[in-house]
Protein backbone atom coordinates (compact mmCIF):
# COMPACT_ATOMS: atom_id res chain seq x y z
CA UNK A 1 0.00 0.00 0.00
CA UNK A 2 1.37 3.47 -1.13
CA UNK A 3 2.28 5.77 1.83
CA UNK A 4 0.16 9.14 2.34
CA UNK A 5 1.89 12.18 1.21
CA UNK A 6 2.83 14.03 4.07
CA UNK A 7 2.75 17.68 4.02
CA UNK A 8 5.68 18.15 5.91
CA UNK A 9 8.10 16.40 3.72
CA UNK A 10 7.01 18.97 0.68
CA UNK A 11 7.08 22.17 2.89
CA UNK A 12 10.96 20.85 3.76
CA UNK A 13 12.00 19.99 0.25
CA UNK A 14 10.13 23.38 -0.80
CA UNK A 15 12.39 25.58 1.10
CA UNK A 16 15.43 23.24 0.71
CA UNK A 17 15.24 24.10 -2.92
CA UNK A 18 14.72 27.41 -2.44
CA UNK A 19 17.61 27.80 -0.05
CA UNK A 20 19.60 25.51 -3.18
CA UNK A 21 19.13 28.46 -5.36
CA UNK A 22 19.78 30.99 -3.08
CA UNK A 23 23.78 29.42 -2.77
CA UNK A 24 23.57 29.23 -6.21
CA UNK A 25 22.90 32.44 -7.00
CA UNK A 26 23.97 34.74 -3.89
CA UNK A 27 27.66 32.87 -4.71
CA UNK A 28 27.61 34.84 -7.84
CA UNK A 29 28.33 38.22 -6.00
CA UNK A 30 31.05 36.71 -2.91
CA UNK A 31 34.12 37.74 -2.59
CA UNK A 32 37.01 36.86 -0.66
CA UNK A 33 37.71 38.58 2.10
CA UNK A 34 34.20 40.00 2.05
CA UNK A 35 31.67 39.93 4.71
CA UNK A 36 28.22 41.54 4.37
CA UNK A 37 24.70 40.62 4.92
CA UNK A 38 24.09 38.75 1.85
CA UNK A 39 26.53 36.39 2.90
CA UNK A 40 24.94 35.86 6.08
CA UNK A 41 22.15 34.65 3.96
CA UNK A 42 24.06 32.58 1.96
CA UNK A 43 24.74 30.23 4.73
CA UNK A 44 21.58 29.59 5.82
CA UNK A 45 21.53 28.16 2.28
CA UNK A 46 24.12 25.21 4.03
CA UNK A 47 21.28 23.54 5.36
CA UNK A 48 19.52 22.54 2.25
CA UNK A 49 21.70 19.54 0.67
CA UNK A 50 21.70 17.86 3.89
CA UNK A 51 18.60 18.42 4.02
CA UNK A 52 17.41 16.73 0.92
CA UNK A 53 20.08 13.45 1.82
CA UNK A 54 17.76 13.63 5.02
CA UNK A 55 14.41 13.56 3.24
CA UNK A 56 15.57 10.41 0.78
CA UNK A 57 16.86 8.73 3.83
CA UNK A 58 12.85 9.67 6.08
CA UNK A 59 11.03 8.14 2.74
CA UNK A 60 13.52 5.47 1.56
CA UNK A 61 14.05 3.36 4.92
CA UNK A 62 10.07 2.94 5.22
CA UNK A 63 9.33 -0.89 3.40
CA UNK A 64 11.14 -3.67 2.98
CA UNK A 65 13.80 -2.92 -0.07
CA UNK A 66 15.46 -5.48 -2.06
CA UNK A 67 17.86 -4.73 -4.84
CA UNK A 68 15.12 -5.34 -7.69
CA UNK A 69 13.93 -1.95 -6.24
CA UNK A 70 17.03 -0.58 -5.76
CA UNK A 71 18.06 -1.12 -9.65
CA UNK A 72 14.87 0.43 -10.41
CA UNK A 73 15.96 3.25 -8.52
CA UNK A 74 18.91 3.83 -10.20
CA UNK A 75 17.95 3.20 -13.68
CA UNK A 76 15.37 5.42 -13.52
CA UNK A 77 17.87 8.46 -12.20
CA UNK A 78 20.16 7.34 -14.91
CA UNK A 79 17.68 7.30 -17.71
CA UNK A 80 16.57 11.38 -16.70
CA UNK A 81 20.27 12.24 -16.87
CA UNK A 82 20.61 10.39 -20.48
CA UNK A 83 17.22 12.29 -21.91
CA UNK A 84 18.47 16.02 -20.24
CA UNK A 85 21.78 15.51 -21.99
CA UNK A 86 20.48 14.33 -25.65
CA UNK A 87 19.90 18.09 -26.75
CA UNK A 88 23.60 19.15 -25.11
CA UNK A 89 25.22 16.57 -27.02
CA UNK A 90 23.27 17.53 -30.33
CA UNK A 91 24.23 21.19 -29.99
CA UNK A 92 27.37 20.46 -29.95
CA UNK A 93 27.35 18.04 -32.88
CA UNK A 94 24.92 20.57 -35.08
CA UNK A 95 26.25 24.09 -34.03
CA UNK A 96 30.08 23.49 -32.73
CA UNK A 97 30.92 20.34 -34.73
CA UNK A 98 31.58 18.68 -31.74
CA UNK A 99 30.99 15.18 -31.14
CA UNK A 100 30.65 13.57 -27.36
CA UNK A 101 29.81 10.79 -25.91
CA UNK A 102 26.48 11.02 -23.72
CA UNK A 103 27.34 8.62 -21.14
CA UNK A 104 30.12 10.14 -21.10
CA UNK A 105 28.62 13.00 -20.08
CA UNK A 106 26.56 11.80 -17.59
CA UNK A 107 29.66 10.79 -15.54
CA UNK A 108 30.71 14.37 -15.93
CA UNK A 109 28.10 15.61 -14.75
CA UNK A 110 28.21 13.59 -11.64
CA UNK A 111 31.74 15.19 -11.09
CA UNK A 112 30.41 18.66 -11.27
CA UNK A 113 31.91 19.29 -14.51
CA UNK A 114 29.55 19.59 -17.94
CA UNK A 115 26.16 21.54 -18.16
CA UNK A 116 24.39 19.88 -16.27
CA UNK A 117 26.84 20.01 -13.10
CA UNK A 118 24.01 20.08 -10.38
CA UNK A 119 23.30 16.15 -11.40
CA UNK A 120 26.61 15.46 -8.76
CA UNK A 121 23.80 15.00 -6.36
CA UNK A 122 21.72 12.45 -8.68
CA UNK A 123 25.10 10.44 -8.19
CA UNK A 124 25.48 10.61 -4.69
CA UNK A 125 21.80 8.98 -4.63
CA UNK A 126 22.82 6.50 -6.95
CA UNK A 127 25.92 5.17 -4.85
CA UNK A 128 23.59 5.51 -1.50
CA UNK A 129 20.75 3.39 -3.79
CA UNK A 130 23.46 0.26 -4.47
CA UNK A 131 23.85 -0.24 -0.69
CA UNK A 132 20.11 0.42 -0.11
CA UNK A 133 18.80 -3.36 0.74
CA UNK A 134 21.56 -3.44 3.12
CA UNK A 135 21.24 -0.10 5.40
CA UNK A 136 17.42 -1.42 5.12
CA UNK A 137 18.83 -4.24 6.92
CA UNK A 138 20.30 -2.25 9.45
CA UNK A 139 17.14 -0.11 9.56
CA UNK A 140 15.40 -3.21 10.85
CA UNK A 141 17.80 -3.98 13.56
CA UNK A 142 17.47 -0.59 15.89
CA UNK A 143 20.42 -0.89 18.04
CA UNK A 144 22.91 -1.33 14.94
CA UNK A 145 21.46 1.27 13.15
CA UNK A 146 21.69 3.81 15.79
CA UNK A 147 25.22 2.51 16.81
CA UNK A 148 26.05 3.29 12.48
CA UNK A 149 24.40 6.87 12.65
CA UNK A 150 26.36 7.53 15.77
CA UNK A 151 29.24 6.16 13.63
CA UNK A 152 28.77 7.66 10.67
CA UNK A 153 28.70 11.32 12.63
CA UNK A 154 31.58 10.97 14.14
CA UNK A 155 33.43 10.29 11.27
CA UNK A 156 31.97 13.35 9.10
CA UNK A 157 32.83 15.19 12.54
CA UNK A 158 36.72 14.19 12.02
CA UNK A 159 36.73 14.30 8.24
CA UNK A 160 36.01 18.04 9.22
CA UNK A 161 38.69 18.11 11.58
CA UNK A 162 41.19 16.91 9.15
CA UNK A 163 40.19 19.40 6.76
CA UNK A 164 40.84 22.14 9.36
CA UNK A 165 43.84 20.72 10.37
CA UNK A 166 44.74 20.19 6.96
CA UNK A 167 44.16 24.03 5.48
CA UNK A 168 45.90 26.06 8.61
CA UNK A 169 48.74 23.90 9.03
CA UNK A 170 49.65 22.56 5.42
CA UNK A 171 47.42 24.66 3.30
CA UNK A 172 46.56 22.28 1.02
CA UNK A 173 42.33 21.57 1.23
CA UNK A 174 42.91 17.60 0.74
CA UNK A 175 38.78 17.20 0.51
CA UNK A 176 37.99 19.77 -1.58
CA UNK A 177 40.69 19.59 -4.18
CA UNK A 178 40.92 15.59 -4.50
CA UNK A 179 37.13 14.34 -4.05
CA UNK A 180 34.26 15.20 -5.79
CA UNK A 181 31.40 15.74 -3.99
CA UNK A 182 29.54 12.85 -5.48
CA UNK A 183 32.18 10.69 -3.51
CA UNK A 184 31.98 12.20 -0.11
CA UNK A 185 29.38 9.53 0.80
CA UNK A 186 30.15 9.24 4.40
CA UNK A 187 28.67 12.65 4.12
CA UNK A 188 25.47 12.20 2.36
CA UNK A 189 25.38 8.54 4.25
CA UNK A 190 25.16 10.65 7.42
CA UNK A 191 22.34 12.34 6.77
CA UNK A 192 20.59 9.64 5.40
CA UNK A 193 20.87 7.90 8.34
CA UNK A 194 19.92 10.40 10.37
CA UNK A 195 16.40 11.16 7.89
CA UNK A 196 16.23 7.57 8.38
CA UNK A 197 16.65 7.39 12.75
CA UNK A 198 14.27 10.33 12.76
CA UNK A 199 11.65 7.67 10.75
CA UNK A 200 12.36 4.99 13.15
CA UNK A 201 12.87 6.06 16.60
CA UNK A 202 13.62 10.12 16.66
CA UNK A 203 15.65 10.97 19.75
CA UNK A 204 13.88 14.24 20.34
CA UNK A 205 10.69 12.84 20.73
CA UNK A 206 9.78 13.67 24.02
CA UNK A 207 11.04 17.23 23.70
CA UNK A 208 7.96 19.19 23.35
CA UNK A 209 7.38 21.70 20.16
CA UNK A 210 7.67 24.84 21.83
CA UNK A 211 11.10 24.13 23.65
CA UNK A 212 12.52 22.10 19.98
CA UNK A 213 11.74 25.04 17.88
CA UNK A 214 13.99 27.65 20.64
CA UNK A 215 16.49 24.99 20.31
CA UNK A 216 16.63 25.01 16.68
CA UNK A 217 17.24 29.12 16.19
CA UNK A 218 19.49 29.02 18.43
CA UNK A 219 21.26 26.26 17.18
CA UNK A 220 20.84 27.94 13.36
CA UNK A 221 21.58 31.06 13.97
CA UNK A 222 25.18 29.95 15.76
CA UNK A 223 25.60 27.69 13.05
CA UNK A 224 25.26 30.32 10.69
CA UNK A 225 27.45 33.00 12.61
CA UNK A 226 29.97 30.11 12.62
CA UNK A 227 30.32 29.90 8.96
CA UNK A 228 30.14 33.51 8.76
CA UNK A 229 32.87 34.54 10.85
CA UNK A 230 35.36 31.47 10.94
CA UNK A 231 34.90 29.63 7.26
CA UNK A 232 37.47 31.90 5.61
CA UNK A 233 40.16 31.33 8.45
CA UNK A 234 39.12 27.24 9.27
CA UNK A 235 38.79 26.94 5.31
CA UNK A 236 40.45 28.97 3.53
CA UNK A 237 37.19 30.08 1.27
CA UNK A 238 33.80 30.99 1.69
CA UNK A 239 31.95 28.24 -0.33
CA UNK A 240 29.47 26.36 1.93
CA UNK A 241 30.22 23.26 0.88
CA UNK A 242 33.21 22.72 3.24
CA UNK A 243 30.86 22.97 6.33
CA UNK A 244 28.79 19.97 5.37
CA UNK A 245 30.73 17.60 7.72
CA UNK A 246 31.16 19.98 10.46
CA UNK A 247 29.03 18.72 13.57
CA UNK A 248 27.37 21.64 14.40
CA UNK A 249 26.32 21.82 11.11
CA UNK A 250 24.99 18.45 11.27
CA UNK A 251 23.45 19.07 14.62
CA UNK A 252 21.78 21.69 13.31
CA UNK A 253 19.97 19.43 9.85
CA UNK A 254 18.80 17.45 12.37
CA UNK A 255 17.30 19.91 14.99
CA UNK A 256 15.64 21.45 11.27
CA UNK A 257 14.39 18.44 10.13
CA UNK A 258 12.82 17.58 13.07
CA UNK A 259 10.91 20.57 13.43
CA UNK A 260 9.42 20.20 10.31
CA UNK A 261 7.99 16.93 11.32
CA UNK A 262 5.73 18.04 14.23
CA UNK A 263 3.92 20.37 11.08
CA UNK A 264 0.35 18.57 11.13
CA UNK A 265 -0.87 20.58 8.17
CA UNK A 266 -2.32 19.50 4.62
CA UNK A 267 -2.29 21.80 1.62
CA UNK A 268 -2.81 21.39 -1.98
CA UNK A 269 -1.18 24.41 -3.35
CA UNK A 270 2.16 22.97 -1.08
CA UNK A 271 1.70 19.52 -2.42
CA UNK A 272 1.41 20.74 -5.75
CA UNK A 273 4.94 22.70 -5.62
CA UNK A 274 6.39 19.68 -3.93
CA UNK A 275 5.89 17.75 -6.53
CA UNK A 276 7.50 19.89 -8.87
CA UNK A 277 10.87 20.10 -6.75
CA UNK A 278 13.25 17.72 -9.06
CA UNK A 279 12.00 19.55 -12.26
CA UNK A 280 12.89 22.88 -10.15
CA UNK A 281 16.54 21.07 -8.82
CA UNK A 282 17.22 20.38 -12.29
CA UNK A 283 16.84 23.26 -14.46
CA UNK A 284 16.83 26.37 -11.89
CA UNK A 285 21.17 26.53 -12.92
CA UNK A 286 19.88 27.28 -16.84
CA UNK A 287 17.78 29.86 -15.22
CA UNK A 288 20.81 31.20 -13.39
CA UNK A 289 22.76 31.38 -16.24
CA UNK A 290 20.10 33.23 -18.27
CA UNK A 291 20.24 35.71 -15.45
CA UNK A 292 24.07 35.96 -15.68
CA UNK A 293 24.08 36.32 -19.46
CA UNK A 294 21.72 39.54 -18.81
CA UNK A 295 23.99 41.01 -16.23
CA UNK A 296 21.96 40.36 -13.36
CA UNK A 297 23.83 38.91 -10.85
CA UNK A 298 26.56 41.30 -9.95
CA UNK A 299 24.76 42.78 -6.71
CA UNK A 300 25.07 40.74 -4.14
CA UNK A 301 21.61 42.29 -2.69
CA UNK A 302 19.94 41.72 -5.68
CA UNK A 303 20.43 38.42 -6.07
CA UNK A 304 18.69 37.54 -2.80
CA UNK A 305 15.66 39.19 -4.10
CA UNK A 306 16.37 37.41 -7.74
CA UNK A 307 16.94 33.96 -5.96
CA UNK A 308 13.36 34.24 -5.25
CA UNK A 309 12.08 35.55 -8.98
CA UNK A 310 14.35 32.50 -10.62
CA UNK A 311 12.33 30.10 -7.70
CA UNK A 312 9.13 31.11 -9.12
CA UNK A 313 10.09 30.80 -12.87
CA UNK A 314 11.31 27.39 -11.81
CA UNK A 315 7.82 26.51 -10.76
CA UNK A 316 6.25 27.95 -13.46
CA UNK A 317 8.52 26.01 -16.34
CA UNK A 318 8.66 22.79 -14.25
CA UNK A 319 4.49 23.04 -14.30
CA UNK A 320 4.02 23.62 -17.75
CA UNK A 321 6.20 20.38 -18.14
CA UNK A 322 4.45 18.13 -15.98
CA UNK A 323 1.07 19.02 -17.99
CA UNK A 324 3.11 17.42 -20.94
CA UNK A 325 2.54 13.81 -21.50
CA UNK A 326 5.82 11.64 -21.62
CA UNK A 327 7.98 14.58 -21.21
CA UNK A 328 6.78 15.24 -17.77
CA UNK A 329 8.63 11.84 -17.09
CA UNK A 330 11.64 13.93 -17.35
CA UNK A 331 11.00 15.74 -13.90
CA UNK A 332 9.99 12.82 -11.85
CA UNK A 333 12.57 10.62 -10.50
CA UNK A 334 11.35 9.68 -6.60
Amino acid sequence: MKEKRKCWIDICKIIAMFLVIILHTVCNGIKENQKDFSLLIYYFGTFAIPLFFMVNGYLQLNKVKDYKYALKKILNIFMVCIIWNIPIVIFKLVIEGESSNIISNVFLNYIQKGFFWQFWFLGALILIYIFLPLIQKLFNKTDKYKFITILLIIVSSLVDLFNIINNNFLGNDIIKNSIPQVFRIWTWLTYFFIGGLVRKNDPLKKVNNKKLIVITFVSLFVSVLYAYNFSDILYSNLYAENLYDSFIVIVTTFLIFNCFSRIQTSNKLITDIGKLNMGVYIIHPTIIKIFKYFNLLYNNYLNIIFSAIIFIICIIITKVISKIPYLNKIIKIF
